[in-house]
């Protein structure tokens, strides 16, 4: 077995954006899951590693490649962070919430599912604003300050493992909605509100797998090794 199928599925997705395409393809997790190897994901997935790596092939031939966010510094991935991934999500929650309650209160009656996929949104909206606020006010500046000064911290105060674990809650209320909405597949008469309200749901669930995969497999990386290097 190479190298490449013992490396983590998100060290992987931080060399090369493009084969995040593919993990999703297949349903392997490379964010908040994202130190399986390869091999692992595959593994536990019953899924073929020829058939994943000939993909992966596949992919970064023929797709233009993305940034290389992985040769950022931190301080620059933070600002991309914050003024294309937060800022979404606080364009974005207050419209979910405005649809997820009326999508609700119309046909709640007849699919009881979407009265607690409303509770769902709710609780993502309420557990992403503490999570981004506590970024920017705290952890973020903290590692700028860091790169810049070489500040000798202690790891803990930058809250790392902490903002992990609130991506790994935020992913797994995106999976509950997921699995309630059949994948966001819309019923084949769904009003307007109805269809855009899963289209939204959609399009929020993908911009969270490259957000929460660019702090923890790209960002808090380059942070950690920056503490092993005080």
């Amino acid at each position: 077995m190479t190298s490449f199928e013992q490396k983590p599925i998100g060290e992987i997705v931080a060399e090369d954006y493009r084969t995040a395409f593919v993990f999703k393809q297949f349903g392997l997790e490379y964010c908040c899951g994202g130190k399986k190897s390869l091999a692992e994901a595959c593994s536990s997935k019953k899924i073929e590693l020829e058939d994943v790596l000939s993909a992966i092939q596949t992919a970064t031939i023929n797709r233009a490649e993305e940034h290389r966010y992985n040769d950022w510094s931190p301080g620059f991935l933070i600002d991309y962070i914050i003024n294309n991934h937060h800022k979404y999500v606080l364009e974005k929650l207050p419209y979910l919430l405005f649809l997820a309650g009326k999508v609700a209160r119309v046909h709640g009656y007849e699919r009881p599912e979407l009265i607690k996929m409303n509770q769902l949104v709710n609780d993502l909206n309420d557990e992403m604003i503490s999570h981004l606020n506590k970024e920017e006010q705290h952890t973020f500046p903290l590692i700028k300050q860091w790169e810049a000064e070489g500040v000798s911290s202690e790891m803990e105060e930058l809250l790392i493992s902490e903002l992990e674990d609130e991506h790994e809650a935020a992913g797994s209320i995106m999976e509950q909605l997921s699995e309630l909405s059949n994948g966001f597949q819309f019923p084949e008469r769904a009003c307007s509100s109805y269809q855009i309200y899963f289209k939204t749901l959609q399009e929020f669930q993908d911009d969270l797998h490259k957000h929460v995969h660019l702090e923890n497999n790209v960002l808090f990386a380059k942070v950690e090794h920056m503490a092993q290097s005080v």
